[in-house]
């Protein structure tokens, strides 16, 4: 039924493998990424490797559309030299 379809999703169950369930953990890596990064990246204090090790696992949580659209997104200098590090690094 319906309530168990959106638990399921929710719950982030099938990723890579279900599409709405990929679609909706994709749209919220966008909004971190877009909407709340510049943020946590500015305090965060656990230092440089955590923080890009934070942003490499957050890209591979993406589906290959959810990564073209986070590559178009205008992120703010500094969140941007964070994703960059991550991709060199990933």
């Amino acid at each position: 039924d319906l309530t168990e379809r959106v638990a399921y999703i929710m719950m982030k169950k099938g990723l890579g493998e279900d599409a709405d369930s990929q679609a909706m953990e994709d749209a919220a890596c966008l909004v971190f990424l877009e909407d709340h990064a510049q943020r946590f990246v500015s305090s965060y204090e656990g230092g440089l490797e955590k923080l890009v090790g934070i942003f490499k696992k957050t890209w591979v949580k993406m589906s290959e559309e959810g990564r073209r659209l986070a590559l178009t997104l205008d992120l703010a200098p500094d969140v941007a030299a964070v994703v960059a590090d991550a991709l060199r690094n990933a």
